[in-house]
């Protein structure tokens, strides 16, 4: 598995390592809500960026975004809470991106997503 056919892998990994940073109280509670909000924003930027199309990424990225700040700072939520929710949200933005977009390195190759699948359990399978 080549990380250029999943570019949002990476994103997703540090909305991970923030829910968990977030959850273990490695940082005051309002320090912690703001980073999180604010990393979860700047990995969905960066999706955005790196999937076709374009918009898909960057809807998903803007209600995982509203999701978080939205139960850092309306809901008042445990720091574990808010974990909690930047992982969900996390993952399932990570499967909505994988499952309907195409990276920007395939697409300039002209690869769809089952392509890219079926190559890879090809691949597999020749193992």
């Amino acid at each position: 598995m080549k990380l250029q056919n999943y570019p949002a892998m990476a994103a997703y990994i540090v909305n991970l390592v923030m829910a968990a940073v977030v959850s273990f109280h490695f940082l005051p509670a309002a320090t912690a809500h703001g980073v999180a909000v604010a990393v979860v924003a700047l990995t969905s930027l960066v999706v955005a960026f790196m999937v076709h199309p374009f918009v898909l990424g960057a809807a998903t990225g803007a209600f995982q975004t509203f999701a978080v700040a939205l139960s850092a700072y309306w809901l008042h939520l445990s720091d574990q809470q808010t974990g909690s929710v930047v992982a969900l949200f996390g993952l399932i933005a990570a499967v909505i991106t994988h499952t309907l977009v195409v990276p920007l390195v395939a697409h300039r190759q002209g690869a769809t997503v089952t392509e890219l699948e079926r190559g890879q359990a090809r691949r597999a399978a020749a193992r």
